[in-house]
């Protein structure tokens, strides 16, 4: 599916997240709910077409890097998870969280290093939500094995995080990358 689908798709998925009312988009609940159903479909199209998600599930952080985009509302619901341990990580890596190019390539401050999970996974951002990858291999999703190679996500999955930054822009908030937002904290 090329670029012009997804953003095609993207609308559309919007338009189905705003409802026909005048309420509004739905609560941040309703939204990840709404996108983790999709996900599940899209899973399952995908593995009936031959190309199933091969993301390596729980302490797979092969795509946890870059600048990853949140609404105010999903700010502050990540906000009471982010622990002491993370506030510390952020203040030793403070000037390359704060630089918008290093951005795009680091880690995510919120990634524990022990476990490799999540330290706010049941919170996650929807942009985290619905990346997924069909490359040949997990492999593909870790820069220091396979190099700069852009990693293959499906096109609905693009088309899901595409469409929430749509609604959260309508609904008029602001969208900044968790990284700007942390550091701003300290």
């Amino acid at each position: 599916m090329k670029a012009e689908g997804v953003a095609h798709l993207a609308k559309q998925i919007a338009a189905t997240i705003r409802g026909d009312g005048d309420e509004g988009a739905a609560p941040l609940a309703e939204q990840r709910e709404w996108l983790d159903d999709v996900l599940r479909q899209v899973a399952e199209t995908a593995e009936t077409a031959g190309e199933p998600i091969i993301c390596g599930g729980s302490g797979c952080n092969g795509c946890c890097r870059g600048a990853i985009s949140m609404s105010d509302t999903e700010w502050e619901s990540v906000l009471p998870l982010v622990t002491n341990e993370s506030w510390e990580r952020v203040a030793a890596r403070f000037d390359e969280l704060a630089d918008v190019e290093q951005q795009q390539s680091a880690v995510c401050p919120l990634l524990d290093p022990e476990s490799g999970g999540c330290s706010v996974y049941p919170e996650r951002p929807m942009v985290c939500r619905a990346y997924h990858s069909v490359a040949p291999t997990p492999d593909w999703c870790f820069p220091d094995r396979v190099g700069a190679k852009l990693v293959p996500s499906h096109p609905i999955a693009s088309a899901a995080t595409v469409a929430m930054l749509l609604v959260v822009k309508e609904c008029g908030e602001e969208v900044e990358t968790l990284a700007t937002r942390l550091t701003r904290e300290l």
